[in-house]
């Protein structure tokens, strides 16, 4: 498997971080990989010692077209089975008419404009795939791919380090100092607990903003900013408490590492926490821009020992089944060789000459369709619906294709069946893509539909 990676991000960011990890995953896992990227120092020098051959370009967009077509001919060159588009901008700079498919990456809810010239996505929570399944309407080519905790082992740290005493309680906060990051709410909250320090890890525009009004709320003699930091795993390691205080966050690697790190962690109900941590079982969770909010979680953890261990306990489960190393690139390969299965990007078409269901099967499917759904015979989503099942038993003589199918077809959330001024026709799907497009309700909707429809559709 020949992977080239677009990547065009800044020169910091837990976004470029994951990236950046995963590729030397796959590297360890001897996937052969190329990479067009910025001529950051600390990304390219990584790229370098894990021997990961690197082609360097601006991404400026002053030059688009001419770097379009470098890129073009690298791809040419190279002759990759998978281009992988890490975020917006890579996607942007994509070339047209590569016969090559294509991928591109979300990790928050991005616009779709930039990812014209990809043929599948992916998306790093249950909810940017829901938001890529309702802006592109297809299903069949979206795939969930968490992030990783990146904690590689670094020196080791000493609260003293920073001027902390050893006995004191540290709170850690990793994230850029950027407005929506909720810094600011954090600040507030330091005021209204004591005997607590505050490391803050992060670079960003806001930075000397937050100094500032550190100072202004008498708290600057117990925050430590301590700019763009590479030793997470350390810091980590002397945190009694791992905060995430956003206003916006679409998911946040912080969470996986806290939870890799044994450490209980303190989230806002941004996007990203709420799909994943649940209140006061791996996680507390507060309002967004909630100071006292805050500042009662951190009480409640560093006085109640048993709620403490509760968190961590049940953090690190989740972190095992989710989030951990060998389980997202497993998920990532695996998500690759799907794509490798269904090589042609175009949807190929077929009328509707492809016979009718058994009669059984027909009369069952029916039943159901008009028992759940509440869609009768004389319904013309009926005929299409069962056009649909008969279609796919045709293709793949295989009863639970043609049922699941029908069930996508039945609840809309892609149309197998098409209507065109030449009549019905059939929207060739791979069985991979079904599989996936399934795959992908039961992510973003709630699956018990599907399963009351199986038991009913399979009753014998």
């Amino acid at each position: 498997m020949k992977i080239l990676h677009i990547i065009a991000g800044a020169n910091h960011g837990g976004a470029e971080t994951f990236c950046k990890d995963a590729i030397k995953a796959l590297n360890d896992e001897n996937i052969d990989q190329l990479v067009i990227t910025r001529p950051h120092e600390n990304f390219t020098k990584e790229l370098c010692l894990k021997k990961i051959p690197s082609h360097l370009i601006t991404f400026n967009r002053f030059h688009k077209f001419k770097q379009k077509q470098i890129i073009k001919k690298t791809i040419e060159n190279y002759r990759p089975d998978i281009v992988h588009c890490w975020m917006n901008r890579a996607a942007s700079f994509m070339p047209n008419n590569v016969d090559i498919p294509t991928v591109g990456w979300f990790g928050g809810y991005y616009h779709l404009k930039n990812y014209k010239n990809c043929d599948y996505y992916m998306g790093v929570t249950k909810d940017i795939v829901r938001h890529i399944v309702n802006k592109t309407k297809k299903p069949h080519r979206v795939f969930l791919n968490h992030t990783f905790g990146t904690l590689e082992k670094t020196p080791l740290v000493k609260k003293s380090d920073f001027n902390i005493p050893d006995n004191a309680k540290v709170i850690l906060l990793l994230s850029r100092m950027h407005n929506k990051k909720g810094v600011d709410t954090l600040l507030c909250a330091a005021q209204k607990i004591q005997d607590v320090y505050f490391l803050l890890a992060g670079d960003g525009p806001n930075l000397k903003q937050y100094q500032e009004l550190a100072n202004k709320l008498g708290v600057a003699h117990k925050v430590r900013f301590l700019g763009w930091r590479n030793d997470r795993a350390s810091l980590l390691n002397i945190a009694d408490i791992c905060v995430l205080p956003s206003r916006y966050e679409p998911f946040g690697t912080v969470i996986a590492e806290a939870w890799a790190s044994n450490v209980p962690l303190v989230c806002t109900k941004a996007a990203g926490a709420l799909q994943y941590v649940t209140d006061e079982k791996n996680g507390l969770l507060c309002e967004i821009d909630d100071a006292t909010g805050l500042a009662k979680a951190f009480k409640r953890i560093i006085d109640d020992k048993e709620l403490k261990d509760k968190l961590v306990e049940n953090g690190s489960k989740a972190y095992q089944l989710l989030f951990s190393k060998n389980v997202v690139v497993e998920q990532l390969i695996a998500s690759y060789q799907s794509i490798l299965e269904n090589k042609k990007p175009k949807t190929e078409y077929f009328d509707d000459d492809f016979g009718r269901l058994p009669e059984e099967i027909e009369k069952r499917l029916s039943a159901v369709l008009y028992n759940i759904f509440n869609i009768p015979p004389e319904n013309h989503l009926h005929s299409k619906i069962i056009k649909c099942a008969a279609a796919n038993l045709c293709i793949y003589h295989d009863t639970s294709m043609a049922y699941d199918a029908a069930f996508l077809q039945a609840v809309e959330y892609i149309q197998i069946i098409k209507s065109s001024i030449f009549g019905n026709k059939v929207s060739r799907l791979g069985e991979v893509e079904i599989n996936q497009a399934l795959e992908n309700y039961k992510i973003t909707e709630n699956d018990f539909l599907y399963n009351k429809y199986i038991n009913e559709v399979t009753k014998i």
